[in-house]
């Protein structure tokens, strides 16, 4: 079994300036060898947390954690 790829913060919103652009998920998704559905999810986590979209690699984020300083 292939271990899951983490995606920098960059590479990230470069895939959604590519939509933004005018490309399709499908081709951009070809492209960057990700899926669709990936593409999907990053855009509308950064239309939903902006700047702070992708603040870790796999990580939850601080204020979404039970019990974390941040969060509560």
């Amino acid at each position: 079994m292939m271990a899951k790829r983490k995606f920098s913060k960059e590479f990230k919103l470069a895939a959604i300036r590519r939509l933004q652009s005018g490309q399709t998920a499908a081709e951009v998704a070809r492209a960057l060898e990700v899926h669709p559905s990936d593409l999907y999810r990053w855009r509308r986590e950064l239309d939903v947390h902006g700047e702070r979209a992708f603040q870790g690699v796999g990580k939850t984020r601080a204020e979404e954690k039970p019990g974390s300083r941040t969060g509560t």
